[in-house]
């Protein structure tokens, strides 16, 4: 599933044939897509299952780094009505809104308020979605 929507299409042969299975190949990826969400709507976390969740995304975000800059707990706080709740899907959201804009305060070791940065290299990026996707779906078993 960390490959859905990822086809390659010869530019020899038959095109248009090559083009009809990549799109049948394609609608049969979303359509696992779509009940893997419907699962994790379904699936209710606990607060510590949510905060293992945010821990883990932190070691992704940060990974090499000797201290994490910021708390699980705030990668959990919620910026939009849409994400309250605790099932699977929701906790993905608003940790993935987090880790990746960024702006989480924190503190230098001289005490002053800097916040995280969001990410914008893409190869980074498809990192981090791909990392949290699975993060959530180990969350219903797959």
């Amino acid at each position: 599933m960390g490959d859905v929507g990822f086809v390659h299409v010869s530019h020899r042969g038959n095109v248009v044939a090559n083009l009809v299975d990549a799109a049948q190949k394609i609608t049969r990826d979303l359509a696992q897509v779509g009940e893997a969400v419907a699962q994790m709507r379904t699936t209710t976390l606990t607060q510590g299952q949510q905060l293992d969740f945010a821990r883990e995304a932190l070691a992704l975000r940060f990974a090499g780094h000797d201290a994490l800059p910021v708390e699980p707990l705030q990668l959990l706080e919620r910026r939009r009505l849409a994400d309250v709740g605790d099932d699977v899907w929701r906790t993905f959201n608003t940790v993935q809104e987090h880790v990746l804009r960024g702006g989480l305060p924190r503190r230098t070791a001289r005490g002053r308020v800097m916040h995280t940065r969001g990410i914008r290299a893409i190869r980074e990026n498809v990192r981090l979605n791909t990392g949290l996707w699975n993060l959530a779906l180990r969350r219903i078993g797959r």
